[in-house]
């Protein structure tokens, strides 16, 4: 029993480093205290979200699906949340899903039943032009 609570631990003290090197490439915190405060929530927020993920939705009937929504993803506002506006929505993409879509047959559209919406940020897209000489 010792054993596997130590690799636990190991697997979740690799998750917190890994989750706050990740994040610290979108954010910058001066005062060393309030980093460190920041840094030592990361366990309890993966083990949270991995309590909500595993085992909260297989319990579900019909069990429920996630779904993370791919970086450079048109906006889908039937299964997603996000800040922007109706009539930009054709020049933005996603750049970062913070959390995923929750529901039942989330690849039919016809047939989806969206229980929480994917979390995202947006990003305007990136147009390359290609000039071609003939």
């Amino acid at each position: 029993m010792e054993v596997i609570y130590q690799m636990n631990m190991f697997s979740l003290i690799f998750k917190k480093n890994k989750l706050n090197s990740e994040m610290n490439k979108y954010r910058i915190i001066k005062d060393d205290t309030k980093r460190k405060s920041i840094e030592n929530m990361a366990p309890d927020i993966i083990r949270e979200f991995i309590r909500l993920i595993k085992f909260r939705l297989k319990i579900q009937e019909p069990s429920a699906q996630i779904k993370w929504i791919p970086i450079y993803s048109n906006i889908d506002p039937n299964i997603m949340e996000g800040n922007w506006n109706e009539d930009e929505i054709d020049n933005l993409e996603v750049g970062v899903c913070s959390f995923p879509a929750i529901g039942q047959d989330l690849d039919d559209v016809e047939k989806r039943k969206i229980y929480a919406p994917a979390q995202v940020y947006t990003k305007k897209k990136t147009y390359i032009l290609c000039y071609v000489n003939g």
